[in-house]
C-alpha cells in the first residue's frame, strides 16, 4: 500500500472496527464525500472482505544508571578495605528514587572498597623551594637586597638649575625608595633570611599523605541517573508506519515494566502484563536497549511503559471489476487508501460532452419515458412500478397542464421507434440503461417480454453483451438506494 492517502480522523464513528459488512457499507455511504469517493460508494461495491488487526503505540520512560570507573588516591586512612567487597561497579546497588526524574542527577563519586590499598609515607619532605637548606633563595640568606632604584648607592641625582652656559646643573640627594640606605628588606622572607615555605626548617608537610604518614590508592566510580523518553509504534503493515503514531487510542497498560536492584538482580518484572495487553509488546521489549540508546557505561535502572492498542480494519472490495483496499486506523478512525472510486464508468466522455447541451427538465422527462416504456412492455403496470413512476413525475418541475399531457402520453404503450426521439437527449448517458433494467426489476418479477424490451432498448445505446451484464449489475446496486438518493443519482445533470 505504497503512497497512501489519509483523511482527517472520524472520531464520532463508534464500533467501526468490526468484521460487519453492513457497518462498512453504511460508513462508506454516509462519509463518501468526506473521503473523496463517489456518492453512496457502499451501495455500489462488491466482494467485500474485512480483516481486523491491531497495531501498538508505546511511550517509554527509562531511568538509566550511568557509571564510569576511575583510579584515584587520597591522604590518610579514611577508606576501610573490604576484601569481600563488590568489584563490578554495576553490581553495586542502584538505589533508585521512587519516582521518575525530570532531569539528570548531579554526578557523585564512590570508592570501590575491595581495591583500597594503604601506603606508609614520610610526613615531611625536603622543601623544593630552598632544596632543604632553609635559606631564603631570594636574598641569599642576607635578609636584604640592593635597592634597584639607586643601584645600592643610597643617592640619586636631581636637577638643580643651569650653568651660565645654559647646561643643566645637578645635585645628589638621598634615594627616596630606600631612604638613602642603599638596600631594602627582602620581600620573600621579610628580612628573616629564612625560606618562607619551610620557615627555615628545610622540610615541608607531605602533600600526598597530608602529614598523616599514610595515603590510600583505590579505584572509584562516578554515578549519574539519567531520564530518557522514547516512543515506539508497530503494525504488520509497513505502509501504516506514518499513520499509527498520530492515532489516539485507549491505553491498555500504564505501569513500571521492570526495575533492577543492580545489573544482576531484578526487583520486579511486569513484562508479561504488557505482553498480555498487546500482542505486539514483544516488539518493543526486544528493542529496549536500542530505543534507549544505551552506551557501554550505562545500564537500565527502571523502565515504565504506557501502551495503546491501535485497531486496524482492512477492507478489500471491488468496484466495476477493479480491486480496491481501504484501511481504517485507530479509534479516531483515520481512513487510508491508495486509490478510491470517484465516479461511475458511464460518466466518462459522452456524458460529460452531452451535459452542456440539454436542460435538466428534458433529461428528467426522458427518464420517465424509459420507465413508462419498460413498465408497459408486458401490457400492465403494477403497484411498485406505478410508485416509482410517480416518484419521478412528482420530482419534475412541471405546470399542471404539462404534467397532465405527459401522464396521458405515458399511459400509451410506445413502440421503440416512438420512444427513440423522446429519449434522444440521454442516449449517450448509460445511466438511462441502468435505470431501464432497474425498472425491469422493480416489481420483483422479470419476464421474457421485459427482457426483450430491454434488449431492444439497449440497441439504441450501442452496448455489447459484456457491457449489458455490467449495466444489469449496476442496476441491482442502484436499487438499494433510498428514493431520495436514487433521484439524485439519476436526475442530477
Amino acid at each position: 500500500m505504497a503512497g497512501l492517502h489519509q483523511t482527517k480522523p472520524f472520531p464520532t464513528l463508534n464500533n467501526i472496527h468490526v468484521a460487519d459488512e453492513a457497518v462498512i457499507i453504511d460508513f462508506l455511504n454516509t462519509n463518501s464525500k468526506a473521503i473523496g469517493a463517489l456518492k453512496y460508494l457502499g451501495s455500489f461495491i462488491d466482494n467485500i472482505k474485512i480483516k481486523n488487526e491491531i497495531g501498538i503505540k508505546s511511550n517509554l520512560q527509562f531511568l538509566i544508571v550511568e557509571r564510569e570507573e576511575f583510579a584515584s588516591e587520597s591522604a590518610g586512612q579514611d577508606h576501610k578495605y573490604n576484601a569481600n567487597g563488590i568489584k563490578d561497579i554495576f553490581e553495586m546497588s542502584y538505589d533508585l528514587p521512587d519516582t521518575f526524574l525530570k532531569e539528570a542527577t548531579p554526578t557523585e563519586k564512590y570508592v570501590i572498597l575491595s581495591t583500597v590499598q594503604t601506603h606508609s609515607c614520610n610526613p615531611k619532605t625536603r622543601c623544593s623551594k630552598c632544596s632543604g637548606s632553609g635559606r631564603c633563595q631570594s636574598c641569599d640568606a642576607r635578609g636584604w637586597n640592593s635597592c634597584s632604584s639607586c643601584s645600592g648607592t643610597g643617592k640619586k641625582e636631581q636637577r638643580d638649575g643651569s650653568f651660565a652656559n645654559g647646561k643643566p646643573k645637578y645635585k645628589k640627594i638621598s634615594c627616596y625608595s630606600c631612604s638613602g640606605a642603599g638596600r631594602k628588606s627582602c620581600t620573600s622572607c621579610n628580612g628573616t633570611a629564612k625560606c618562607y615555605r619551610c620557615e627555615g626548617s628545610g622540610q615541608v608537610t607531605c602533600s600526598r599523605c597530608d602529614g598523616t604518614s599514610f595515603y590510600q590508592t583505590y579505584n572509584g566510580y562516578s554515578n549519574t541517573l539519567k531520564p530518557v523518553v522514547a516512543n515506539f509504534h508497530f503494525s504488520e503493515y509497513e505502509s501504516l508506519n506514518n499513520i499509527v503514531p498520530i492515532t489516539k487510542n485507549k491505553t491498555v497498560y500504564d505501569d513500571d515494566l521492570i526495575e533492577w536492584e543492580n545489573k544482576s538482580t531484578v526487583l520486579f518484572d511486569n513484562k508479561e502484563g504488557a505482553i498480555k495487553a498487546n500482542k505486539h509488546s514483544k516488539q518493543f521489549i526486544n528493542s529496549l536497549e536500542k530505543l534507549a540508546g544505551l552506551t557501554s557505561n550505562q545500564k537500565f535502572g527502571r523502565i515504565h511503559s504506557a501502551v495503546e492498542t491501535v485497531p486496524i480494519t482492512i477492507v478489500d472490495y471491488s468496484f466495476e471489476d477493479k480491486d480496491f483496499q481501504l484501511t481504517i486506523v485507530g479509534e479516531e478512525n483515520i481512513i487510508c487508501f491508495e486509490e478510491i472510486p470517484k465516479k461511475h464508468s458511464f460518466k466518462e466522455n459522452i456524458f460529460k460532452r452531452l451535459i452542456n447541451f440539454f436542460t435538466k427538465k428534458k433529461r428528467q422527462i426522458a427518464f420517465v419515458y424509459i420507465a413508462s416504456y419498460m413498465f408497459n412492455s408486458d401490457g400492465s403496470m403494477d403497484e411498485p412500478e406505478m410508485k416509482l413512476l410517480e416518484l419521478f413525475l412528482n420530482n419534475i418541475k412541471l405546470k399542471q397542464e404539462e404534467k397532465n399531457v405527459l401522464v396521458g402520453n405515458l399511459k400509451q404503450r410506445l413502440t421503440l421507434e416512438e420512444l427513440a426521439p423522446k429519449i434522444k437527449n440521454i442516449r449517450g448517458d448509460l445511466r438511462a440503461l441502468v435505470f431501464a433494467w432497474q425498472c425491469v426489476m422493480q416489481d420483483g418479477q422479470i419476464n421474457q417480454t421485459e427482457i426483450a424490451a430491454f434488449a431492444e432498448l439497449s440497441k439504441l445505446f450501442k452496448v455489447d453483451e459484456a457491457g449489458l451484464e455490467k449495466i444489469k449489475h449496476k442496476a441491482t446496486k442502484f436499487a438499494h438506494l433510498k428514493d431520495s438518493e436514487m433521484l439524485e443519482e439519476y436526475f442530477k445533470s
